[in-house]
């Protein structure tokens, strides 16, 4: 019994591990928007202004955050074959794609590379624009990662006006 009441003072002394900050980013060019960790640093800031890429404080996770035009080479492409190009670009990359999941107007995707996972959503808005993450990160760190995918996928949203 007192070993019990020793664990459940501890318990409640001991801080769970914190919540990561986050920042609320808005791209000017095309509009959508999405909270990204406050921590991370940009490596790259396009100057045509179609997202950022970014890494982790450590520099062990990657993360970009962006958007562009569906590339359309004829009048049947859809959002779903664009979606079906990024698991090949990707497939082509030596990324095995291991989970899809696609409704109208979003998707999301995962696979593994080695010890690293790849998890991405895109969003299509305005016609013909999309908007997309991209995460990867050490298999080993997959649990601390899950909060962050969460508030990525939760966040990511297109304008209330298209550009």
């Amino acid at each position: 019994m007192l070993r019990f009441a020793f664990l459940l003072l501890v318990s409640s002394v001991v801080p769970a591990a914190a919540a990561p900050a986050f920042k609320h980013y808005q791209n000017e060019r095309f509009g959508f928007s999405v909270d990204i960790p406050a921590d991370y640093k940009i490596v790259v800031d396009p100057a045509n202004g179609d997202g950022l890429a970014l890494a982790s404080p450590d520099g062990s996770a990657n993360l970009t955050v962006s958007a562009g035009h569906i590339f359309v080479t004829d009048e049947a492409q859809t959002f779903p074959q664009e979606v079906a190009s990024s698991h090949e670009f990707w497939t082509k990359k030596g990324w095995k794609i291991t989970y899809k999941k696609l409704g109208a107007s979003w998707a999301n995707y995962s696979g593994r590379k080695g010890d690293r996972i790849l998890y991405a959503r895109v969003i299509a808005y305005c016609g013909d624009l999309e908007g997309t993450f991209e995460l990867d990160y050490p298999a080993a760190q997959q649990k601390r990662y899950e909060p962050i995918i969460a508030r990525l996928n939760r966040t990511l949203k297109a304008p209330k006006q298209c550009p």
